[in-house]
């Protein structure tokens, strides 16, 4: 049953060869001041330790939703993929490598609700490896 008032967020994440990465970009994810996040993400068929951190992640959220396809299909199967795990009422899209401010899905839910639009977009910061701007 679906809670209008807090309706289910999905992150739909595509990742290949990110093992420096994804750590920090489903946390964030996990870590937003809005509370009803799943985060789905298909491993595209990584051959670095992608995979094994997505494994690591997974028991440490309850909410996270992984697949690994076995060769590498492209980031279109992925990200399809990963919607297709997701069970969200809206679909939030982030990249492998991406790290989300954690007032990204309350600012972006707002908007929708306050506004009369179907979609929402951000902007962004490029960062080092330690995210400094």
């Amino acid at each position: 049953m679906t809670n209008i008032e807090n309706p289910l967020i999905s992150f739909i994440i595509a990742a290949y060869n990110v093992e420096f990465f994804i750590d920090n970009c489903i946390d964030s994810c996990f870590n937003q001041t809005y509370d009803n996040i799943e985060v789905c993400v298909t491993d595209d068929g990584s051959t670095d330790n992608t995979w094994n951190k997505l494994l690591s992640l997974k028991s440490k959220y309850s909410k996270l939703k992984i697949f690994k396809f076995e060769h590498n299909l492209g980031k279109i199967h992925a990200f399809n993929k990963s919607f297709l795990l997701s069970e969200g009422q809206y679909i939030a899209l982030m990249d492998s490598d991406d790290y989300c401010l954690e007032n990204r899905i309350l600012l972006q839910y707002n908007a929708l609700l306050s506004e009369c639009v179907s979609m929402v977009c951000g902007g962004y910061f490029v960062t080092d490896e330690k995210l400094n701007v």
